[in-house]
């Protein structure tokens, strides 16, 4: 919201508290300081930006731990298919020696 500088520089001088040389530079100084201000309705739009991409933000997240969960998952099945198709002989040779070893 733009500064009133007529109205700031009267304002100013009510009650003989400045000049009004003095109140109207003061006005000008608080006019050039491009000072910014929110409205209720602003501050709203505002949230409502933040709470959208704090929404979508949660949701990347969701899908990236569900496709991270699924690599894990397909890596852990394929590393059990490995252990089993590897394994089998193995344990085999293993009973095979303690089976040698005791008998």
């Amino acid at each position: 919201m733009p500064l009133d500088t007529l109205q700031a520089a009267k304002r100013l001088q009510e009650d003989d508290t400045f000049s009004p040389e003095q109140a109207e530079r003061i006005a000008e100084i608080l006019s050039d300081m491009d000072v910014a201000s929110a409205t209720a309705e602003d501050l709203q739009e505002m949230e409502t930006r933040l709470s959208q991409r704090l929404d979508r933000a949660a949701d990347e997240r969701s899908s990236l731990k569900e496709q991270l969960t699924d690599r894990f998952e397909a890596r852990i099945a394929q590393l059990e298919r490995r252990l089993l198709v590897a394994g089998v002989p193995t344990i085999a040779a293993i009973v095979a020696i303690l089976n040698y070893l005791m008998g």
